[in-house]
């Protein structure tokens, strides 16, 4: 069962919001368009995906979505995010698959969500992210994935795939994470960009 399927066709910045703030510019995305799905299940399972084309190199953004432990500066209602590995480092010179644990911990009026995700990173190509099996009182599984393609003949520029596919395994708690998931979806990913933007400004 489809909830909602649609292009959403951005005139300008103005027409978004992240945490109140109205985004002021557009000129890093190659088009206006994002590609955006949402599917719930019978099941309760929900399924996101966003497709978009921004005018940065994949390996800036790939940078911004691999540091999990920057996302409490910028991801909407993610209160505190740590990686836990101790061995892990950002250096992607080598271009060497790597893997870690990374902790989120999520706040929204009344959900307050802790898991800890299993995270695979393709230097440059694609990240991916699950909870480990029964590793969750509240997630029956979470997976997560992003991929990075450079845009033919555009130089700088970069084809973002995101998609995220969840359960919960209360439908109380599943009531309330879908009130906050249709508030928070595209705020999400966009902060993502908004912060690709902000580290490109400070190099």
């Amino acid at each position: 069962m489809l909830i909602n399927t649609s292009s959403h066709f951005l005139r300008n910045w103005e027409e978004t919001t992240i945490e109140g703030s109205k985004l002021k510019e557009r000129k890093n995305w190659k088009s206006p368009v994002i590609e955006e799905t949402t599917q719930v299940c019978d099941d309760n399972s929900i399924t996101h995906t966003e497709r978009c084309i921004i005018k940065f190199p994949k390996e800036n953004i790939f940078k911004v979505v691999a540091n999990v432990d920057k996302y409490k500066y910028f991801v909407p209602y993610v209160q505190n995010s740590v990686i836990l590995s101790k061995d892990f480092n950002n250096d992607f010179s080598e271009k060497k698959k790597k893997q870690f644990l990374g902790k989120l911990d999520v706040g929204f009026r009344k959900l307050n969500l802790s898991y800890t995700s299993l995270v695979t990173v393709y230097p440059y190509e694609s990240i991916k992210a699950s909870i480990p099996e029964n590793s969750s009182s509240i997630l029956e599984f979470l997976v997560s994935s992003w991929d990075f393609k450079d845009v033919p003949d555009e130089e700088n520029e970069c084809e973002i795939n995101f998609s995220v596919s969840f359960k919960f395994r209360s439908n109380l708690i599943h009531a309330i994470a879908h009130e906050y998931f249709e508030k928070t979806q595209s705020e999400t990913f966009i902060s993502f960009i908004k912060q690709c933007e902000n580290s490109n400004k400070r190099k």
